[in-house]
């Protein structure tokens, strides 16, 4: 299957999703998250602000924040692809990227050797490989990304094996993480 009409079809899956059983699944991600060695023991933490169809970071966010990590969102540039991230902060405010995704000021602190890094995306196989919203940023900002990477998927998420050709420029993620 191609990845566009793929997209389409878990995006539109993911907005059926039971919101009690969304939320259910969520704690259970947070609470694994949080016993994770790499968790615990990270101190720059990098995450998006999702969107209504992915697993909420706000309360990732907070916790890190709790737990006295510092947060760092990506800012996307299209001219170039690329993708830096920088600090965040409870006070600052966020600029919508030219997908409408909350973005950090390229003012604050840059730091792209994150110590754990959350990867967004819609559809995963349980061994690593996603699919992504379709800008191809996280695909080509993990290739010399040498730390840990971590998806954290609801259930509807996964599939066990990738109905969609993996491309060469695909990053695998190295670990998993659902609710089951």
């Amino acid at each position: 299957m191609k990845k566009k009409e793929l997209r389409q079809q878990q995006i539109a899956q993911l907005q059926q999703l039971d919101p009690l059983l969304k939320r259910q699944e969520e704690a259970s991600l947070y609470q694994q998250l949080w016993q994770l060695p790499l968790y615990q023991q990270a101190q720059s933490i990098g995450v998006t602000v999702s969107s209504p169809l992915e697993v909420a970071t706000q309360p990732i966010i907070e916790r890190a924040w709790q737990d006295q990590k510092q947060v760092y969102l990506p800012r996307t540039y299209p001219e170039t692809h690329g993708m830096h991230f920088f600090e965040y902060q409870s006070d600052d405010e966020l600029i919508k990227s030219d997908f409408g995704i909350p973005e950090p000021a390229e003012s604050k602190t840059q730091l792209d050797q994150l110590d754990l890094l959350l990867v967004p995306g819609l559809i995963y196989t349980a061994d690593g490989w996603r699919v992504g919203f379709g800008g191809g940023y996280y695909d080509r900002f993990l290739a010399d990304y040498p730390q840990t990477t971590v998806i954290l998927a609801l259930n509807a998420m996964v599939v066990s094996e990738p109905v969609w050709q993996v491309g060469r420029y695909d990053q695998q993620i190295e670990l998993v993480v659902t609710p089951r």
